[in-house]
């Protein structure tokens, strides 16, 4: 595309932003990587870097959707993140409708997650306070009132297995 005028379009750009992710993202499962899990490594350096070279008092990860699991995920592998906040993150993997699919880019998928757990599992292992705000399902819709008492139960039931302190917030 470049050369042809396509390219300096605001509307092709974005269009171009998401294929180039998508196809770094299926380059990176076939190679058994994950873009998601890049983003964890990194910020697990940035993190570090922060508590060994300023000595952080404090460090939260603030996210939106899959930059919000990132620092999750983050936050479940290493014990150097005080506080969580997830927007327009999903609670889980699992599916709920087609509608609204492709809210997430390529980016937030990790193969075989749900044979381990799901986002209620890592919630618990991070110990940590974890704030949702405005909640959604993976196909990018808002979580109803109806089924916010049984996601909140649910992430309660995995902190009470993993005997782990913090607490999961819904807003």
């Amino acid at each position: 595309m470049d050369g042809t005028g396509e390219a300096s379009s605001a509307s092709a750009g974005l269009s171009y932003k998401w294929i180039k992710l998508r196809a770094i993202s299926r380059s990176e499962l076939w190679f058994g990587r994950t873009i998601i899990g890049e983003w964890v490594k990194e910020l697990n350096i940035v993190t570090h870097f922060l508590n060994s070279d300023y000595k952080a008092h404090k460090v939260t990860i603030d996210g939106s959707k899959e930059a919000g699991l990132a620092g999750l995920f983050a936050g479940a592998l290493e014990a150097n993140v005080d506080n969580l906040i997830l927007r327009k993150a999903p609670v889980s993997y699992l599916f709920d409708t087609r509608k609204g699919i492709d809210f997430f880019s390529m980016g937030i998928h990790l193969p075989g997650f749900l044979k381990w757990g799901d986002v209620s599992l890592a919630a618990a292992l991070t110990s940590k306070d974890v704030l949702f705000i405005n909640l959604v399902s993976m196909s990018g819709n808002a979580i109803s009132n109806e089924k916010l008492s049984a996601v909140d139960a649910e992430f309660k039931k995995m902190r009470t297995r993993c005997h782990q302190s913090g607490k999961t917030v819904f807003k």
